[in-house]
């Protein structure tokens, strides 16, 4: 594993490098363009990959939290889902309702999870572009644990697409639901592998209901439990 750490180093050196210069109009990635030669540095030193994937994963957060306050809403997704859980906690079936956003009148399209999923954020009234923001900074971190669990550092370039991606970064503000989907379909498949590893029937089971939430959140997501079927099968 020594031998090719060098390899997924440099890799991961350019893949940032490119996505930072690519990110030219936001000033917290002039900070992290200011930390690459200190990560080139500390590697040359001591080939541990540990602090280049944490410095992702921070600026990961870092850029959607500077992010979030330079955008609003672009989507009308969780402003509709903000007013059908309005609709919910007052008993009111929300598939019979019809709410006006900016694209016009707008019916429930969503599954049910998707009202529960939002539920604390919106007793605690917390914004739904904040709440989406702090999820998909959590998604790098989902796929830095997958590394964990397989051994492996070769996912440390999926990590950096991830995190300092400008069109990830706009998503996780843009008032859309699809960074709560994909968080939702990495923790299943990150449970499932976690379960084959250690060979867990716990971790089975919670692969499974996590991706029964999943599934019951978006309708995309259904097409990924075929994907299960044949380790149900065998």
């Amino acid at each position: 594993m020594k031998e090719y750490r060098g390899s997924f180093f440099w890799t991961t050196i350019t893949v940032v490098f490119v996505l930072i210069v690519h990110n030219g109009t936001e000033p917290i990635f002039l900070g992290a363009m200011a930390f690459l030669p200190f990560l080139i540095l500390k590697f040359l030193y001591k080939q541990s990959l540990w602090p280049l994937a944490v410095y992702l994963v921070i600026f990961g957060i870092l850029g959607r939290y500077a992010r979030y306050f330079r955008q609003s809403y672009a989507s009308d997704t969780l402003l509709a889902i903000k007013d059908y859980i309005g609709y919910f906690l007052s008993g009111t079936n929300v598939y019979e309702q019809i709410v006006m956003a900016a694209s016009g009148a707008t019916p429930f399209t969503y599954l049910p999870f998707s009202l529960f999923w939002y539920l604390p954020a919106r007793i605690l009234t917390i914004d739904l572009r904040f709440f989406e923001m702090a999820v998909s900074s959590a998604v790098p971190a989902l796929v830095l644990w997958y590394g964990r669990i397989e051994k492996t550092w070769k996912h440390l370039v999926v990590v950096a697409v991830v995190a300092l991606t400008p069109f990830l970064l706009d998503l996780s503000a843009d008032g859309s639901n699809d960074n709560s989907a994909i968080f939702l379909l990495f923790s299943a498949l990150i449970a499932f592998a976690w379960s084959k590893r250690r060979k867990s029937n716990k971790g089975e089971f919670m692969s499974a209901v996590l991706l029964g939430l999943a599934s019951s959140f978006k309708h995309y997501l259904a097409f990924f439990v075929l994907f299960f079927l044949v380790y149900a099968i065998g």
